[in-house]
């Protein structure tokens, strides 16, 4: 069983993370859905690989662990 916290500091993560990515891209997303810490997004198509770079070096803490 999870924390009942677990989807508040979801969340928070979440949003800080969104965010930090909308700051480094050079487009806007044509949509962006959250529930938890699941996410779908639409992006140009030439900026898959950019985009899934930028969510996958987020985190410094295991470098070997990646978003998808």
């Amino acid at each position: 069983m999870g924390s009942s916290l677990s989807p508040i500091v979801a969340d928070v993560v979440m949003n800080t993370v969104l965010k930090n990515i909308r700051d480094q891209v050079p487009y806007v997303f044509g949509f962006m859905y959250q529930y938890v810490d699941d996410l779908a997004c639409a992006l140009p198509t030439v900026e898959i690989e950019n985009t899934l770079n930028l969510f996958n070096n987020i985190c410094d803490v295991q470098p070997n662990t990646k978003l998808i």
